[in-house]
């Protein structure tokens, strides 16, 4: 083993509506007995540094339900799982009527390629969204949590590798572009069948 991506999925209860979010991360997993263990290492290390900033964008009414990570690009090994603990919620107060609609950050990588990357967020309240427009708390409370979700970070054991937040490109090449900002997309997302789109 050695630089590998792993895929970071977060699952959820939106509502009483199944949903995921995808998120990918490189590291040097060289150090780690197999990549089931280095996954739990990815997972450890996101609750602690990026778990409450996610949920401080999301509704109360969005329940975390649990991790899974796993190496995507190399054979063997087993995923990683980590159930959340019960009552892990979002932290934005407010009405929430339709499980669909929800907000979209746009990630830009470091060498100004054309690729960009995709995070839906499980949902949004009526009155962070109003009328097809995201308000304008909203939007600070998002841009807080961006600045706060691209600083790498360093994995606990196997070396202590620092995983990079990373856009997979998959055309022409395969090739991991480094995440430079992220912004929240003026078009509100609209996800209706089974919530997981890949970052």
């Amino acid at each position: 083993m050695s630089q590998q991506c792993y895929s970071l999925t977060i699952t959820w209860n939106n509502d009483g509506q199944f949903a995921q979010t995808v998120l990918k991360y490189q590291f040097d997993d060289a150090g780690y007995s197999d990549s089931s263990t280095a996954g739990q290492a990815l997972i450890t290390a996101f609750k602690a540094n990026k778990q409450t900033g996610i949920l401080s964008v999301l509704p109360t009414k969005v329940s975390l339900l649990s991790y899974k990570a796993r190496a995507i690009d190399t054979f063997g090994g087993f995923e990683a799982v980590s159930v959340a603990a019960a009552g892990t919620s979002g932290a934005r107060a407010g009405v929430q009527q339709c499980s669909a609609v929800n907000p979209v950050i746009i990630w830009y990588p470091f060498n100004n390629s054309k690729t960009r990357g995709k995070t839906f967020l499980p949902a949004v309240t009526d009155s962070d969204c109003m009328d097809g427009h995201f308000q304008g708390a909203f939007r600070t409370a998002v841009g807080t949590f961006i600045t706060n979700f691209l600083p790498d970070m360093v994995l606990a054991g196997g070396g202590t590798p620092t995983a990079k937040f990373v856009i997979r490109q998959r055309l022409p090449t395969l090739s991991y572009l480094p995440v430079q900002y992220g912004a929240l997309s003026d078009t509100v997302g609209t996800l209706r069948k089974r919530q997981r789109p890949n970052s």
